[in-house]
């Protein structure tokens, strides 16, 4: 019984690793809105300093998919791991 509730803690610890790394996705983002805004208020922004910002938000985009999915594919372990640790379970 000690191996399924190691495997179980080391998938918690996953998971909480993958949401850190999300939430820090989601604050580069939080980040870059005045950028944004500076962009929009400008008459005639640069084309260079224009493409820069959104090039930053479809990578930043890009990282939270995997992200997601990550954490997806870690419930699903840790779900897969409950089933077989609990001995009652069919």
């Amino acid at each position: 019984m000690v191996t399924p509730a190691v495997m179980i803690l080391a998938t918690s610890s996953l998971i909480l690793t993958t949401t850190n790394r999300l939430v820090r996705g989601v604050d580069r983002v939080r980040e870059m809105l005045p950028e944004f805004e500076i962009l929009a208020r400008s008459d005639a922004p640069d084309a260079s300093k224009m493409t820069m910002p959104f090039d930053d938000l479809r990578l930043a985009r890009v990282r939270a998919r995997v992200g997601q999915q990550a954490l997806a594919q870690l419930y699903l372990g840790l779900g897969a791991l409950w089933r077989r640790a609990l001995p009652w379970a069919p």
